[in-house]
């Protein structure tokens, strides 16, 4: 994988994309670089960002080509390549929605602002330990075809995937085991998950609301809060449903448990 350290490394690539020539130009100026209204299905010379040059961007960038401090802001973009941030920092906020990844995205013990993937498609996204400073955004049409890890992750905010599609059955969909969330988590309004939910361990800081969440993952555990330590209530209602176990042993609710409506 290249590691682009200099925007001199950047020029001396081939055939740079228009949307990499748009993101360099825009990221310092603080706008949004907005390269389709819709998540695309193909790349074009129009939306393809090479993964490279979004982690020079993401992690500062170099004096000749510094992100504004509200970081970078990316949308319609088709991602080739794998991301890695692991155990960098990043330069203010990480907004890629409504993004196709072709690859995985890595983030182990990495240092994030905040992280938007709203309505973007990734094959997994691996970040264990991860410190996000501010909320995490896996929602209105986010989707996922492997594993999205936060086992570990520290969120200074709340853990939205409301609508997200989370599709790893077997195995885990979606694993917060022992995650730290300062605010609420939100499973719901259309979220799905085809796998485990693992939030075992996990300390939330505000509401776990899974209101007209599917939980799918037949003949195993479909959501796993065993132990977790919910400060506010615990929703399961309206058209909640869970194929597989649910299992709050050992959990510590500091408000009400309501299931009103699930099954």
């Amino acid at each position: 994988m290249t590691r682009l350290r200099t925007y001199a490394e950047i020029e001396a690539l081939p055939d740079l994309s228009s949307a990499e020539r748009r993101l360099l130009a825009e990221c310092p100026t603080g706008e949004p670089t907005a390269l389709g209204a819709k998540r695309p299905l193909l790349p074009t010379d129009d939306n393809r960002v090479r993964a490279e040059i979004l982690r020079y961007l993401i992690l500062g960038g170099c004096p000749a080509c510094r992100p504004d401090e509200v970081g970078v802001q990316l949308v319609g973009a088709y991602v080739t390549g794998e991301i890695d941030l692991s155990f960098g920092t990043a330069r203010g906020g990480t907004v890629l929605a409504f993004c196709h990844f072709d690859q995985p995205l890595h983030a182990l013990e990495a240092r994030l602002g905040l992280l938007n993937l709203s309505g973007s498609k990734v094959p997994g996204l691996a970040a264990q330990g991860t410190r996000v400073t501010g909320p995490v955004f896996l929602r209105d049409g986010f989707a996922a075809t492997g594993e999205i890890n936060l086992l570990g992750a520290e969120i200074d905010g709340q853990l939205d995937c409301q609508g997200g599609l989370f599709d790893n059955l077997g195995s885990k969909a979606l694993n917060a085991q022992r995650a730290r969330v300062t605010g609420g988590v939100f499973l719901r309004g259309g979220f799905v998950a085809k796998g485990e939910v693992n939030l075992s361990g996990a300390e939330i800081g505000g509401q776990l609301s899974c209101d007209s969440g599917h939980f799918d993952n037949p003949g195993h555990i479909a959501l796993n809060a065993q132990g977790a330590r919910v400060m506010g209530g615990v929703f399961l209602r309206g058209s909640f449903d869970a194929t597989g176990e649910v299992n709050f042993a050992g959990a510590e609710i500091g408000r009400q448990l309501s299931c009103i409506g699930g099954r």
